[in-house]
């Protein structure tokens, strides 16, 4: 007999456990390529963790020390419900203190995938209807997570508070075809293409973009152009008379 955690566990338990190894290994492979996205995919994600953790939450209440659980107080409330009890789970995992700091670490980390270095695409740009013109961003992945191939700055989501209802320019995408390491700087031109009928007016308008992933997911900071669209300016004829 060995001991685990202070449990005693008999040679076919330990051999069980050390087959299980290199599946569990390989889970863990996948999710650090899938975080190194920025928190999305299959096992990355938060709703991936979530339907692994149900899984095994099945498996756990088929076997002879879940029905004996589920027969008790705790399986009473829940009704037996596999996600009842996932519920019951998360809502005191993810409503206390650790909770809070785990969602907000999280949220630190997302945004340090693509860390604004300068605002100097926040000037503003005079752009007339149907014309391009070309800003440039200098973005920092701040983590030690290189990023996945397939990556693009494309428009951001929109967000509470922002104003802008109708955009005057082009959807914009603008593919990484570079590789990306950890704690890297890189340098980007971004067109920007005012809608060719976009009414003329001295409004400024906020254009916000960001960084997705491969699936299309957010990560990193925002990045917002400031863009007016002018109108052209008719040369004043002179009469020589």
């Amino acid at each position: 007999m060995s001991k685990e955690a202070g449990h005693e566990m008999s040679v076919e338990q330990i051999k069980e456990k050390m087959a299980k190894m290199p599946e569990w290994m390989a889970k863990c492979e996948e999710w650090k390529k899938n975080m190194a996205e920025g928190g999305e995919g299959k096992c990355g994600g938060f709703g991936g963790m979530m339907g692994m953790a149900k899984e095994h939450m099945q498996k756990w209440m088929s076997s002879d020390a879940g029905k004996e659980m589920m027969n008790g107080k705790f399986g009473g409330q829940c009704g037996g419900n596999p996600d009842e009890m996932m519920k019951k789970f998360m809502g005191g995992m993810m409503g206390g203190k650790c909770g809070g700091d785990w969602k907000k670490n999280m949220g630190e980390w997302k945004n340090k995938r693509a860390v604004v270095v300068n605002k100097n695409h926040e000037k503003v740009m005079t752009i007339l209807p149907g014309q391009t013109q070309f800003a440039e961003i200098e973005v920092m992945n701040g983590t030690q997570w290189p990023w996945k191939q397939g990556c693009f700055l494309g428009m951001d989501d929109a967000k509470q508070g922002d104003e802008e209802t109708n955009m005057p320019i082009e959807p914009v995408r603008v593919d990484i075809p570079m590789h990306v390491a950890g704690n890297e700087t890189i340098k980007l031109t971004v067109p920007i293409s005012v809608h060719e009928h976009f009414p003329t007016s001295a409004k400024e308008h906020s254009v916000h973009m960001s960084f997705r992933g491969p699936h299309g997911n957010t990560f990193g900071e925002r990045f917002t152009f400031k863009v007016i669209v002018g109108a052209e300016q008719k040369e004043e004829q002179i009469d020589e008379m």
